[in-house]
């Protein structure tokens, strides 16, 4: 109930998707990737059919992630953003990118990666915009979000902690 009272539009939209997918059949992505849905959701057995419908509802949101995921890294390797800045996509996991990067590059790599991530979906009106956590390992990074844009001298500011606190790259 929070949720949808904080997020006015959220209910209506959820609806709108799924009487949509009802008529169509499929249901598509801002980036136009089609999934057909499952076919209990014209089912006469309530707990079938709300199963049907979530799944529905998550492949617009999760699917859409996905494509996005897949824009960016399309782009990271136009761009050379790998190579140029030494870096590695170590894996996607959902919709955040793992990175290995060395410390005299991160403040390039962030501002390069964040150039890609930050993108419009067709349809939409505001951008979405990639947040930034660092970290020795995956869960000091965690522990650090910098959020977008982080400046230079804030990351700087990062490894200046960590080196008092006696880690040396």
């Amino acid at each position: 109930d929070g949720v949808f009272a904080g997020y006015p539009r959220l209910a209506p939209w959820q609806k709108d998707t799924v009487e949509l997918a009802k008529r169509q059949g499929y249901i598509c992505t801002a980036f136009g990737t089609r999934k057909h849905v499952d076919p209990n959701i014209l089912s006469r057995d309530g707990s079938l059919r709300a199963r049907a419908e979530r799944q529905t509802v998550n492949h617009q949101i999760q699917g859409g992630a996905a494509d996005t995921l897949k824009v960016v890294l399309t782009s990271a390797h136009h761009t050379r953003l790998y190579e140029e800045t030494r870096s590695h996509l170590i894996a996607p996991v959902y919709d955040e990118l793992v990175n290995s990067c060395p410390i005299d590059n991160v403040f390039e790599f962030v501002s390069r990666a964040q150039d890609l991530m930050n993108i419009t979906p067709p349809g939409h009106a505001i951008p979405m915009l990639a947040e930034v956590s660092i970290g020795r390992n995956w869960f000091d990074a965690g522990n650090n979000e910098l959020k977008d844009r982080p400046s230079q001298r804030k990351i700087e500011s990062l490894f200046d902690a960590w080196a008092k606190e006696g880690w040396v790259a």
